[in-house]
């Protein structure tokens, strides 16, 4: 059996209250470096938050934001246009009517009166101020 004597069992008592305070000073200094690196944390997150605003997400006006920032707003907006898929034929759809501008037919009446209008006898007959005048 242990020597339990009175000195031996004071001498050991002693020993836990002195380990016993220098637990609770870990466990003080432990909860001050967590709430320091929570707060280092929160920093952190603030500053990447903003280093990445630009002129998109922020009220800053274009003119002011960086060269940086200007190059990847410019870059992740032509990312993120739609390319068009290569297996698709130019045009619109199939039946539907363009609203482009129809060729001239040269059998038209101003086709023939330009045609007519400074021949020698057109010019003689006087049709010439008639033609234009329509116009």
């Amino acid at each position: 059996m242990p020597d339990t004597t009175p000195s031996a069992e004071e001498a050991l008592r002693a020993a836990n209250a002195l380990l016993r305070q220098v637990i609770k000073a870990k466990d003080a200094e432990l909860a001050a470096e967590r709430a320091a690196r929570e707060r280092v944390e929160l920093r952190l997150a603030e500053l990447e938050r903003r280093l990445g605003m630009d002129s998109t997400n922020s009220g800053t006006p274009t003119s002011k934001e960086s060269i940086e920032a200007a190059a990847r707003r410019k870059a992740a907006q032509r990312a993120s246009q739609r390319e068009r898929s290569k297996e698709r034929k130019p045009g619109g759809r199939k039946g539907r009517h363009g609203t482009g501008l129809e060729p001239a037919r040269p059998n038209s009446v101003h086709a023939r009166a330009e045609r007519t209008a400074h021949t020698p006898s057109a010019l003689a007959a006087g049709t010439w101020r008639r033609v234009h005048q329509r116009r």
